[in-house]
């Protein structure tokens, strides 16, 4: 449970990281006296720039998972940091030993004041907006570096352009707390206090007098009630682990500890683990690796919700139609159950979840004697009480009645103190209770979600500053020529988007992917076949929309291609419609057809301009045994006529030949096609005859493009040129002569003249690359990845 911090803005905090840049910890620096401890700026913290939530909290120190996070513009983007931290702010390096009451001090709230601060100014570029104008007094240097990969290059370039001396105008102080004695109610020691613990040490801190009411107890369960839940293979019914509780996620951990082998088998569907604030902190990797094994990275995503409440995690988790989630839950005992856990499954099933509670823990009523420090006579006077759990004010009360006491007597004995409670659960349970709240201390209103890879920890504040959050997304065979390249325009554009392999284990096929910035914090593999019906129900169940890409690309007249080409496409597409159709919330599908499902034609029309309602002829095509195009053909008719039975809004893109550059280093069909070109291999290129030809990323933003206009519908031809394969060698070998590149071609097809109008696409406004710079970028792609060396004739 973090600290409440600064406001959050509506427009919330970006979530598309910059390049990634390497971040060496910074040495110890020793100064005066210190003895090796700390080091100061010669400029320290001006503690009255700070608002009321962050004034000088330390933070704990904790050793660093990775070294490597995403930030800034590498050199540049640190100088600013440094800059800052010179004129505004403090480091402390711990050096270990036990750690002192105030470096215990919760964090949260300083880091997310920083961030949003920092977020206000990039967006807004006003200074009367700017409520922190100083970096953490005391920084751990990884987390506050992985804090700023919420900012983009643009976004850091307006940082460091804020005039920040004028804008350093002390704010308003705020009331101490020097003196005050401020009660809390707290499990008991060991048995969950931990926050308890954060709250007291701040209190201090700020120089209040905390006095601790333990007023329940948490004990965790036999690890016998969860087994059921912890054999090998048990989660593989479930979507999701639900947690509204720190303790519920230690009772887990602790139950996981004895089990020998991972719970969820490495075929199963992908899987999603939600935790409240900062409770997020306890789901570490040998946690997930536990549940998941060695496969954590690619399936397991940790949600903490925009809300730090249950109804928050509701909301994060989405739809659930038909899935389960399983719910680690205490079992409250002398105590009636408040309405949190309830509420929060009742919530699930209304969202279309089928929720499963598991016993995980017990809450209990800590004893008669729990309120004794505030019922003693000789009690000094106390300012406020806060309030973190409803079971703990309903402890409270009981613990007044065993002292012969009332709520209405208490605070009639102190009648100027303030009632706070955290977050709007615990007010309402408290004013069910009988108990007047004065302060609804907001949670953490904001979002943090990680996605495991390997052993790094990659944390992204989000959402829409850069852009928009625009949704969720799911990218059929994602290790593909153009998914790879839809994937990354999709990702920059602020999309979260679910890829589909068809072996998720072989890392190698999708290690590119992982590189694309805003991969580590808004993509996810997930393992789906085309032939397995089915296979992509989990995938696209959460998607607003779905781009299917995935589509075997063969040789066009192997004696065996016709089987292996025609009943994956035919098969596949309708497998993943049937997928969709099960998702009531999908917006649009999106299918990636070809120019080869219109251009083969029998007809002897001279320079005939092919559109959107022309068909290839399917008897040409089984005469001359183009497979691919006739399985383009059936496969694309088969989706328009399973999305007009089942009114799924559906747009077809149909590129011609794609060139470009390839973000993996394995090679697909089309770039082996050039590479043999330029080796002098003639015999791929004199097959195809009159060819269209497309840059790969003006098809990746195509297809984008199709899927938000609202205007789109039916087909659209996406292609840059149309040339006769002499015309093609001949531009190459004039454009490229050291490589041993003929200058003429034989067509089997004779003399064409057709072209493709892609008048209808041009109109929603694509402007297409020529095809020198798709030639250029698809060459430079083929050197620097080895394939292509570059020596004379």
């Amino acid at each position: 449970m973090g600290g409440a911090g600064a406001a959050v803005p509506s427009q919330g905090l970006a979530c598309a990281p910059p390049a990634a840049v390497t971040l060496n910890r910074r040495a110890r620096r020793a100064s005066p006296g210190s003895g090796g401890h700390r080091s100061s700026p010669q400029q320290p913290l001006r503690s009255d720039l700070l608002p009321p939530p962050t004034v000088a909290c330390r933070a704990r120190s904790r050793s660093s998972s990775s070294s490597n996070v995403n930030f800034g513009r590498g050199d540049d983007a640190d100088k600013l940091l440094e800059d800052l931290l010179k004129q505004h702010g403090e480091v402390v390096y711990s050096s270990g030993g036990p750690p002192s009451p105030t470096v215990e001090a919760d964090d949260d709230a300083e880091c997310l004041s920083f961030a949003v601060s920092l977020a206000k100014a990039a967006s807004e570029i006003k200074a009367t907006d700017i409520r922190v104008l100083c970096v953490k007094r005391l920084v751990y240097w990884t987390r506050f570096f992985i804090i700023l990969t919420a900012f983009s290059n643009a976004q850091i370039d307006a940082i460091s352009a804020l005039p920040w001396k004028e804008m350093a105008q002390p704010l308003p102080k705020t009331p101490s707390l020097a003196g005050r004695r401020v009660a809390f109610t707290t499990p008991q020691t060991g048995s969950g206090g931990a926050y308890g613990g954060r709250l007291g040490a701040l209190l201090r801190h700020r120089g209040a007098h905390p006095v601790p009411v333990p007023t329940i107890a948490v004990h965790p369960h036999d690890p016998d009630r969860l087994r059921p839940f912890l054999l090998p293979g048990a989660l593989d019914p479930f979507a999701a682990l639900a947690f509204t509780s720190r303790s519920g996620i230690s009772a887990f951990a602790r139950a996981l500890s004895s089990s020998h082998r991972p719970l969820s088998d490495a075929s199963a569907l992908p899987f999603t683990v939600a935790a409240l604030g900062s409770d997020a902190d306890l789901l570490d990797h040998a946690f997930l690796s536990r549940l998941c094994g060695g496969d954590a990275g690619t399936r397991v995503s940790v949600l903490v919700p925009h809300v730090s409440t249950p109804a928050g995690v509701v909301e994060a988790l989405g739809r659930g139609s038909g899935r389960r989630v399983l719910c680690p839950v205490p079992d409250v005992v002398g105590l009636r159950e408040p309405p949190v856990v309830p509420d929060f499954l009742a919530g699930l099933e209304a969202s279309g979840w089928v929720a499963m509670r598991a016993p995980a823990y017990t809450t209990c009523w800590a004893g008669p004697r729990c309120a004794e420090a505030l019922v003693d006579p000789d009690a000094a006077a106390l300012d406020a009480v806060v309030f973190t759990s409803t079971a703990e004010v309903e402890g409270l009360l009981k613990g007044l009645e065993s002292a012969g006491w009332t709520w209405a007597r208490l605070t009639a004995r102190w009648p100027g103190m303030v009632v706070a409670a955290h977050g709007p659960v615990t007010a309402r349970g408290a004013r069910s209770l009988g108990v007047e709240v004065d302060i609804n201390i907001p949670v953490g209103a904001y979002k943090r979600r990680f996605v495991w890879i390997g052993a790094q920890h990659q944390l992204s504040l989000s959402e829409n500053m850069v852009s928009s959050n625009k949704g969720k997304v799911c990218v059929t065979g994602a290790s593909g020529f153009i998914a790879s390249w839809l994937i990354k325009r999709l990702l920059e554009s602020g999309y979260h988007v679910v890829g589909t392999a068809r072996d998720t284990g072989n890392h190698q096929k999708t290690a590119h992917l992982w590189k694309l910035p805003g991969a580590k914090e808004r993509l996810q593999i997930v393992r789906a076949d085309l032939l397995e019906e089915g296979s992509f129900d989990n995938a696209v169940m959460d998607c607003d929309g779905v781009f299917h890409t995935a589509s075997p690309v063969l040789a066009k007249s192997d004696s065996s291609s016709k089987e292996e080409t025609l009943v994956p496409a035919v098969n596949g597409t309708l497998n993943v419609l049937r997928s969709c159709k099960k998702n009531p919330f999908l917006k649009r599908v999106v299918l990636t057809s070809s120019s080869s499902a219109v251009r083969i034609r029998d007809d002897d029309q001279p320079n005939i301009s092919l559109d959107e309602t022309t068909w290839s002829s399917v008897p040409l095509c089984e005469k001359m045994q183009l497979w691919y195009a006739l399985a383009k053909v059936f496969a694309e008719k088969a989706a328009w006529e399973f999305a007009k039975e089942n009114n799924i809004d559906l747009v077809t893109v149909l590129p011609s030949f794609v060139i470009g550059p390839s973000l993996s280093h394995e090679l697909c069909v089309t770039a082996s096609d050039v590479l043999g070109l330029f080796q002098g291999d003639t015999a791929r290129f004199s097959s195809y005859g009159r060819m269209g030809y497309v840059h790969i990323d003006d098809v990746a933003s195509s297809h984008i493009l199709v899927y938000e206009a609202p205007e789109a519908t039916g087909r659209y031809l996406c292609s840059s040129v149309v040339l006769d394969n002499d015309e093609l060698v001949s531009l190459l070998a004039k454009r490229y002569p050291i490589f041993p590149i003929p200058r003429r071609l034989n067509s089997p097809y004779g003399k064409q003249s057709y072209q493709l109008n892609t008048s209808k696409l041009q109109g929603l406004g694509i402007k297409f690359r020529g095809v020198q710079e798709m030639f250029d970028d698809c060459v430079q792609s083929l050197k620097d990845q080895g394939h292509l060396l570059e020596c004379p004739l």
